[in-house]
């Protein structure tokens, strides 16, 4: 007996996502899933430093009605790090799948940090763990899925979190709130669990 499990990203908010701004997803189905779980990404695509105490966020709601928009209830809030991003630029073109990736300036980027690469098409942009650091020479955790240009920045302040949803409802959603300052950038993705 084997498990079906379908990965799908539920909401890409890039270069839209401004300074104090709040977008609302797009809504889920999970009512046919045996379980499901969102893996909410964020990250900092500027150095600018946060002007308020105004926290990026994400809140998560879900709903036990289909179709009716009224019902929608929270069901956890998410917040992220007020910590000004340190960033430097590549130096030197990181091929898809690469491990490897030579900075600017590898001083900004200690080693077991998440960062994330802003690529000039946001969707190309993506997030990579800093394994080991040597001078300018990072070593990735994991290969990078898009190749990434010389000269793009690459910034410090990127978060991964992961909710179980609850089993009772029957749709998701994620209200993004950006923080005050820097452009924020939020990626999500729901596994859900539709055959045993």
């Amino acid at each position: 007996m084997a498990l079906t499990k379908d990965v799908s990203i539920v909401d890409a908010v890039g270069a839209a996502m401004a300074s104090a701004a709040t977008i609302v997803g797009a809504d889920a189905n999970i009512a046919d899933a045996y379980e499901a779980q969102l893996y909410v990404y964020h990250a900092v695509a500027t150095t600018t430093a946060h002007t308020a105490s105004t926290q990026p966020s994400a809140r998560i709601e879900v709903s036990p009605d289909a179709t009716i928009d009224d019902a929608w209830t929270t069901f956890v809030e998410l917040s992220f790090s007020t910590t000004s991003a340190l960033s430097t630029t590549l130096n030197g073109q990181i091929n898809a799948g690469s491990t490897t990736a030579v900075l600017t300036a590898g001083t900004n980027f200690p080693r077991s940090t998440l960062a994330f690469i802003v690529n000039s098409t946001p969707a190309d942009s993506e997030w990579v763990e800093v394994a080991q650091l040597a001078t300018n020479t990072a070593t990735l955790a994991d290969g990078v899925t898009k190749t990434q240009a010389t000269g793009l920045t690459i910034l410090t302040q990127a978060e991964r979190r992961t909710v179980l949803l609850p089993f009772g409802a029957k749709r998701v959603r994620v209200v993004y709130y950006g923080a005050t300052g820097p452009t924020s950038v939020f990626q999500t993705k729901l596994l859900k669990v539709t055959a045993i």
